[in-house]
């Protein structure tokens, strides 16, 4: 979508999406617990849309710029946010109440999201919780080509 520009050495070079489509089918074969917490804004959640990009259309569900490309699977939970921030509480209770104790997070642009969403599940679960970023399923936006040589 809109910040296909700003990812996209890490999508062209790490092959991002098939390593991140590769890891969870793994993790389902092994009996894992999967989550998806895309962002996704509706037209009635907020009618200014535009203080989300210059198109106006970043995150608006129905649009490029909100499309999933991670294969959802059976049993796989989706737990949709308006934020970049995956750890919602909603998130939080549902961590709870599965009683996970290890947390693997992978996402779309790790200087954004997945950092604010370590940081806020760090701080929330106060060492409850072991939480790993899978580097190699995540797409950061300052990456340039000749740092992936």
């Amino acid at each position: 979508g809109f910040l296909y520009d700003l990812a996209k050495v890490d999508l062209d070079n790490k092959d991002v999406l098939s390593r991140t489509n590769q890891l969870i089918a793994a993790a389902r074969e092994k009996g894992a617990l999967i989550i998806h917490v895309p962002t996704v804004l509706k037209e009635e959640d907020d009618p200014d849309m535009s203080k989300y990009s210059t198109t106006g259309e970043l995150f608006k569900e129905g649009t490029w710029n909100c499309e999933e490309t991670i294969t959802h699977g059976e049993g796989d939970f989706v737990i949709p946010t308006k934020t970049t921030n995956a750890f919602t509480p909603k998130l939080e209770s549902f961590l709870e109440e599965k009683n996970i104790k290890i947390l693997f997070v992978c996402g779309f642009l790790l200087e954004v999201g997945v950092r604010d969403t370590v940081m806020s599940a760090s701080e929330k679960l106060n060492d409850e919780v072991e939480i790993f970023v899978v580097e190699d399923c995540c797409v950061s936006g300052t990456r340039t080509k000749g740092q992936m040589e």
